[in-house]
């Protein structure tokens, strides 16, 4: 049988648009040509970051080399781990696609762009907190509750994660700021598709200064189902982008 290797390697398309629920999901998927551990996630569960659970029910299958897969394999599909996701949802929405989930007011905005960088205004509503402080806090349980409740964010609302632009250095800090949020317990995020700067290139409002919510106390705590790993994130947004 033939390899097939996990990664960015495989050429070809890959739709970015996910699952709403496990309704697509199949108990069972035999492994095609061309194939990688990425598409069935996202094909079957909805995303690309649910990796993790189809090589935890499958490890007799994958074994502990998940980087080659060979066609013809049958694999076992963990449908109750498929993640529901708001309309139009996807890992890099593109800003129409954000102007449009805002006006439903169905996502949060979460800007972690430096201080000097804001000076050129937000999208409506973002809040904004910058990334030196998720870095700084991400081993902090204290730290977290802290930021998090004081920002506002909630952590059962989508957020939408929003960097300056498209470098290989913002994306890499949308992806920490993505995992740090998932070992927290938020379940629905994405990085906005060429970040702020895809914002005013489109001449969309701006606003002078971020947005305020609500502070709550929260008292968060690391998952243990936390599965991403940061480069498992920075892989799964540039596959995405292909199909920018």
């Amino acid at each position: 049988m033939c390899g097939v290797l996990l990664g960015t390697t495989v050429v070809g398309t890959f739709s970015t648009t996910h699952a709403t629920d496990a309704a697509g999901c199949s108990a069972q998927y035999q492994i095609k040509q061309g194939d990688t551990l990425l598409d069935i996630s996202h094909d079957q569960l909805g995303t690309v970051f649910a990796v993790q659970h189809i090589i935890d029910a499958n490890l007799a299958a994958v074994g502990h080399n998940p980087d080659l897969i060979y066609a013809g394999t049958t694999l076992s599909i963990p449908c109750e781990a498929a993640l529901e996701r708001p309309l139009d949802w996807t890992v890099v929405p593109d800003v129409t696609t954000l102007k449009a989930l805002l006006h439903e007011d169905s996502v949060q905005v979460l800007d972690i762009r430096d201080t000097a960088a804001t000076a050129a205004g937000f999208i409506p509503g973002a809040v904004h907190v910058p990334y030196r402080l998720w870095e700084a806090a991400a081993a902090s349980e204290g730290d977290l509750s802290e930021i998090v409740g004081l920002s506002g964010l909630r952590l059962d609302k989508p957020i939408i994660i929003v960097n300056t632009k498209p470098s290989e250095v913002d994306l890499d800090q949308a992806a920490e700021v993505y995992r740090v949020l998932e070992t927290i317990g938020a379940g629905h995020l994405a990085i906005l598709r060429d970040g702020y700067r895809a914002w005013v290139t489109e001449n969309l409002p701006v606003a002078v200064s971020a947005g305020l919510k609500d502070p709550y106390d929260i008292r968060v705590s690391f998952s243990l189902d936390h599965r991403s790993e940061m480069i498992d994130i920075f892989d799964g947004v540039a596959i995405a982008l292909q199909d920018a």
